[in-house]
């Protein structure tokens, strides 16, 4: 944890609770704890399917597409790349 690694196990949590309350990992402990957090499926597009949604979060971000818009078209992609799986 003093290297910014985080983990899962709950008493390395307990013992670690200046590096898990710092501003930095906060959020993400906060999003794990409220069951926001979930994990990825583990496919074998995976890694398609990150840059699909990287470059969606891009295009909203450079202000280029809306982020609905751009959500909804990554959705449509990623629901196209997972039936050619099948």
């Amino acid at each position: 944890m003093t290297m910014g690694g985080l983990t899962a196990n709950k008493a390395d949590i307990a013992a670690s609770q200046a590096e898990v309350n710092a501003p930095f990992t906060r959020p993400y402990m906060e999003a794990i704890s409220s069951g926001r957090a979930i994990s990825e499926k583990n496919v074998p597009q995976a890694s398609e399917i990150e840059v699909t949604i990287r470059g969606a979060i891009e295009e909203a971000w450079l202000g280029r597409q809306d982020p609905q818009k751009a959500l909804s078209a990554a959705n449509a992609q990623i629901e196209s790349i997972l039936k050619e799986a099948r």
